[in-house]
Formats: C-alpha cells, structure tokens, sequence
C-alpha cells in the first residue's frame, strides 16, 4: 500500500461525546418500539410460520434489531457510547422477553384453545378434574412450556431445567448479535461538537486521466500516469468541523488494487473538491458535445408545390 503526504493529513477527531438527554430519551423511546415490532414478527414467523431454525433464528432476529438500532442512532444521531450500550442491551431483552409475552398472549386468546379443553372435559368427565388448568399469568405460562418441553433437532426434547437453558442460550445468541451490530456504529467518527455523525458529502469513480490527478493531489506516493481508475468517498460531519475523511481505492494499469485512508484538513478538502467540480464540469461539456444536432438531420428542403385550382389548365398543357 502507498504511503500517504503528511503535509493534508489531519488528525482524527477525538473529541469525548458529552451525555444528552434529549437524544439518550429519543434513542429509548425508538429502540424499545423497535424491539416490540422484532418481537412481534419473531412470534409470527414462529407460530404462523413455523420457521425457527435452532441457533440461526436468534442470531438473525439479533441481527435485524441490531440494524434498526443502527439506523436510529443515525436518525436521532446519539453518539454517547454508553447510552448506546445501555439501550441496546435493554432493546435486546425485551426482545427476548417479548417473544415469549406474544406467544403467551396469543395463547390465552386463542379461542381454540378453550373448545379442545371443552371437548376434553366433556368427553372424560371423570378425569376433568386431573386437565391441566390454563396458565393464568405469564410465567405459569412459561413453566407450562417448560414441563411440555421444546422440540429440538434429532429428536430430542428439552425439558424442566434443560428446555429454560435452551432458551437462555437463545437470549445469549440474539443479544451478541444486537452488540455485533451496533458495534460498527461504534467505531464510525461521530463530531462531538455539532453532535452528528459522519456522513459522505461527495463520492465517484472516475478514469484516467482524472483518476491519476486525484491520487496526486492528495499526496499519494504513486505515479499518477499508472492510476486507471479510482473510486473515491469524501466523509464529514452535519456542520463542516472538520477534519475530513477520504478513502480511495485505485487500480493501476496492471491490475493492481490499492487503498488508502486519510483524513483532511481544510485545505485537502477544498482540493478534492475543486477537481471533483472541474470533472463534473468537462464531463457535462463532454455531454452536451456529444449530443446530437436536431438541425443535421434537416438539410434537405422540399420545394413548394403550387396547387391547381379545379377548372384551370396544367402548366403543362
């Protein structure tokens, strides 16, 4: 990998993230609704769907809460990392618990549930008094489930202690999934003085020969003739504070890939934006160069004819 001119480079921000409030309350509010709604769907896709694979069902649903929390501390831009731990980790557990809550719920509404339990007694009056009860609160419910058991793979039926166990192994998988995901949120830079965090302001890919310009005017040690192509992603916070991040990825005329990471002062920033301006300038006069001419296919004309009134003699004649 090409080493990288120090004299644009700035330092990455590290600034601490003061505690707020007012985003800690809005990341709350929409990471528990978020779990309800995860919760709500796994049920479904459990007990309507009957899909729950063992071990890939927690981790995908993990994975898809962990997203979403993702996405909402984009939203409300909370870059507190303790916070973030905290309400992921209390998202994660009503995630848990809201799964087996709906099946409860749906349980104890379930109009069949009470007709199978009518036929029973209505079939073995002896022995009614020996029918299990329905469970009464949630965690008789559980205790139900428990006794009953849960089917696993092979056969086997996890019972009492075993069956609480699997699902304790469950909540374990979904919360290192939520972590996973939210952990790349983590390490993005987040601009403690704005409160915001990096976004990309310009990106492209561009050819020779602006792709060697580019690399060039960064400060890259590397002949500027031999870049093909380069992509590049130029990142900032909400207000500009600066510094700014730029990663490129080129590709020389051998094939080779090469990558580098920078961040910018303001004087590297307005460079790249200036030749970045100077590309999109030549590319659209590239554009309106090319395009074709709606007078060049007009150069034939068609001569007037002159009408012949009824009753009057040819010309010609």
């Amino acid at each position: 990998m090409p080493e990288c001119s120090e004299w644009i480079v700035a330092r990455p921000p590290r600034r601490p993230v003061r505690f707020s409030a007012a985003r800690a309350a809005m990341f709350a509010s929409a990471a528990v609704a978020a779990a309800a709604i995860v919760a709500v769907l796994a049920d479904i896709a459990q007990n309507d769907l009957h899909w729950a694979p063992l071990v890939l069902f927690p981790v995908v649903i993990g994975l898809i809460l962990g997203a979403a929390l993702v996405g909402i501390a984009r939203l409300t831009q909370t870059g507190h990392r303790p916070t973030l731990l905290a309400a992921s980790l209390a998202a994660a557990a009503l995630a848990v618990a809201g799964q087996h809550f709906f099946a409860y719920w749906n349980h104890r509404i379930d109009p069949a549930v009470g007709r199978e339990r009518a036929k029973a007694m209505a079939a073995f009056p002896d022995v009614a008094d020996r029918l299990t009860a329905p469970a009464e609160d949630w965690l008789g419910f559980m205790q139900t489930a428990a006794q009953r058991g849960r089917p696993l793979p092979g056969g086997w039926v996890a019972r009492g202690e075993w069956a609480w166990a699997s699902w304790a192994a469950d909540a374990l998988l979904l919360v290192f999934a939520v972590l996973a995901m939210v952990a790349t949120a983590w390490r993005l830079p987040y601009c403690a003085r704005c409160g915001s965090w990096w976004r990309t302001i310009r990106g492209g890919r561009w050819t020779a020969p602006e792709a060697g310009r580019l690399v060039a005017a960064v400060g890259a040690e590397y002949p500027p003739e031999a870049v093909a192509t380069v992509r590049y992603r130029l990142t900032s916070c909400r207000s500009g504070c600066g510094p700014f991040g730029l990663k490129l990825l080129w590709r020389d005329s051998a094939g080779r890939d090469f990558a580098c990471d920078l961040w910018l002062n303001t004087a590297g920033r307005d460079r790249v934006m200036q030749l970045a301006d100077e590309v999109v300038r030549r590319e659209q006069a590239d554009d309106r160069a090319s395009a074709p001419d709606p007078l060049a296919h007009s150069t034939e004309r068609t001569e007037p004819t002159e009408s012949v009134r009824p009753g009057e003699p040819d010309a010609g004649d």
